[in-house]
């Protein structure tokens, strides 16, 4: 493992059109807290790769993964295991875990697609995690993942089980329930309409929550509170919250800016989330406050 310092430049994730990401900050995966020590752990770009890394309070940060592209690390919701997303060939992707000191890391899903937004509730329970089917051209000559579904492998590998069979435009975000019955989804339908959706894991049945265009959903420990984006105009998505039944909707942020999964912190008075309010590819860290105050959160890093 490598300890780092940090000073940050900040990146946009490129999933479909190919284009190369900046190093720096991976937007297009989810930061997550360590419920046990408080710790960020979070993808970063190096020299065109995704390295997860474990930042303390102090700043200090201790590379988890030494190479490949790695992205979407999620700490289990008992602090015992990372999984997370590690690409493939040809834009594929495959869902990893190891210890939370980055020790014995290995494959559980199969290459079959791209599969991103791993989450688990402890060691020993199954991974739920997302997964897009078929790679095909746009019509403005690149491609995108289709048919997205929900799946679970076990946590030591095997036989995969398919939860939903909605074949879905696109899902944007995974996040497990308190309790560990269902996940909320953020997902875009086949006729372009985004909404959240929460899944029974055992059953398969979808329901909506929110609003139409509600996007990106993160779920708090305890209290099973939301948070989620919104486009309140001109590609302008900003942090909201509401309770677990819709009701109680707020904005946190008022950044103008391009925004990021977010997620809640471990107490639930912040949500973390990669903005990029100049609008140039470079993004960084931000918190929100229930307040509704937010501020930048100053990360430094040393790229080897």
């Amino acid at each position: 493992m490598k300890i780092r310092c940090f000073v940050v430049a900040l990146s946009l994730w490129v999933c479909s059109c190919g284009l190369p990401s900046p190093d720096g900050l991976h937007d297009g995966s989810r930061p997550t807290f360590d419920p046990k020590t408080g710790d960020l752990v979070i993808s970063i770009r190096v020299r065109g790769q995704g390295l997860i890394h474990r930042v303390s309070a102090d700043g200090s940060a201790v590379t988890l993964t030494e190479d490949g592209d790695s992205f979407d690390p999620s700490v289990s919701k008992d602090g015992s295991q990372i999984v997370f997303a590690k690409r493939t060939d040809g834009g594929k992707s495959a869902i990893w875990i190891m210890d939370t000191d980055g020790r014995n890391p290995r494959r559980l899903s199969a290459d079959a697609g791209r599969s991103t937004y791993p989450v688990l509730l402890a060691a020993g329970k199954p991974v739920i995690f997302a997964r897009a089917a078929t790679l095909r051209n746009t019509s403005t000559g690149g491609t995108r993942w289709i048919d997205w579904d929900v799946y679970e492998v076990p946590n030591e590998g095997g036989v995969e089980r398919r939860i939903t069979n909605a074949r879905l435009r696109a899902i944007d975000s995974v996040d497990l329930l308190p309790g560990g019955q269902g996940v909320i989804l953020g997902t875009d339908r086949l006729d372009s309409t985004a909404r959240l959706d929460v899944v029974d894991l055992q059953s398969g049945e979808m329901r909506a929550v929110g609003v139409p265009e509600d996007r990106a959903a993160a779920v708090a420990p305890s209290s099973g509170r939301i948070t989620f984006l919104r486009d309140v105009g001109d590609y302008n998505y900003e942090i909201f919250v509401m309770e677990p039944d819709g009701s109680g909707r707020r904005q946190l942020t008022n950044l103008k800016s391009y925004t990021s999964v977010p997620t809640f912190s471990p107490d639930e008075r912040r949500v973390l989330f990669l903005s990029d309010p100049g609008r140039n590819r470079r993004f960084s860290l931000w918190e929100a406050r229930m307040d509704g105050s937010s501020r930048l959160v100053p990360l430094k890093y040393d790229p080897p």
